[in-house]
């Protein structure tokens, strides 16, 4: 395992990365953060992710089309965004144990037109997807990313625990889920993650 750590405008956000366990294929991330002012703090928790689920040689056939094969699906009850490579019978995950708010699954939906990902256009629009259940659908330059409230009162501090990781399909990939996070059911379901508040991209 190891740690990242910052500290900015009165927020000290330290992420631990470890294996949970030797024959899972995911990585869990523990993201503790504690604020360190006396006014209460509304923050948002942003992962981002981009996976590789297929091979090297994959890419000797088309660089750009094999994006377009993977299947995105919300899962609710997992608080997870997965994606599904038919070619490679291989499943992404991206899950929280908090419910979050949204959710997206296309790249350029979160970064935008001529944007980066070191400013992208989502953490100022906050236009994420309600998390509710979708059916499987195709996307074009699939991603995965998560809108998660943090609120935070005065010297107080809060813990997110995320998994990343693949395995062959969705009921493996929920039961990994339910293994190592034990997600928090949604208090209910917002229409979109579109409330006040700074957000931290992970």
């Amino acid at each position: 395992a190891f740690s990242v750590a910052n500290t900015a405008k009165g927020i000290k956000t330290n992420i631990k990365i470890s294996l949970p366990d030797k024959e899972d294929t995911v990585e869990l991330w523990e993201v503790t953060i504690e604020n360190t002012t006396d006014k209460a703090r509304q923050l948002k928790v942003v992962p981002y992710l981009e996976w590789v689920l297929v091979g090297g040689i994959h890419d000797r056939f088309h660089t750009q089309y094999a994006r377009l094969y993977p299947e995105m699906e919300y899962v609710g009850a997992s608080n997870a965004v997965l994606a599904y490579q038919k070619s490679a019978k291989t499943m992404g995950i991206l899950a929280s144990d908090v419910a979050p708010e949204g959710f997206l699954s296309s790249r350029v939906d979160f970064i935008g037109r001529v944007r980066s990902i070191w400013s992208p256009r989502i953490l100022e629009t906050l236009n994420f997807l309600s998390a509710k259940d979708t059916s499987p659908y195709p996307t074009f330059d699939p991603i995965g990313s998560l809108a998660v409230n943090a609120d935070i009162a005065p010297k107080g501090s809060v813990k997110i625990r995320f998994i990343i990781g693949f395995t062959k399909n969705k009921k493996m990939a929920v039961e990994l889920i339910s293994k190592h996070l034990k997600p928090q059911a949604p208090a209910k379901v917002a229409p979109a993650a579109k409330a006040k508040g700074d957000a931290l991209l992970i």
